[in-house]
């Protein structure tokens, strides 16, 4: 093996650890994620997430406004 391989094998070493570590934040903030829309859920309690659009909204919230595109627009009556 040369130089060249050599860093290149160290490289993607390197990548695949990266990868590997990325990978279980991205698991940990989907059941992270899936944990906050359980809660949100089994609450009664109306809740809308808004900054310039709705982002989110739980069930009880829905049933007391109407939420045509839960990304854009509310019909409030």
């Amino acid at each position: 093996m040369d130089g060249l391989d050599l860093e290149a094998l160290c490289r993607d070493e390197e990548l695949q650890t990266i990868n590997a570590e990325m990978q279980t934040k991205l698991d940990d903030f989907a059941l992270a994620q899936s944990d906050m829309n359980n809660l949100l859920n089994s609450i009664e309690i109306a809740i809308l997430f808004l900054d310039l659009n709705l982002r989110r909204h739980t069930d009880r919230a829905s049933k007391i406004i109407s939420i045509r595109n839960s990304t854009t627009m509310l019909l409030i009556p």
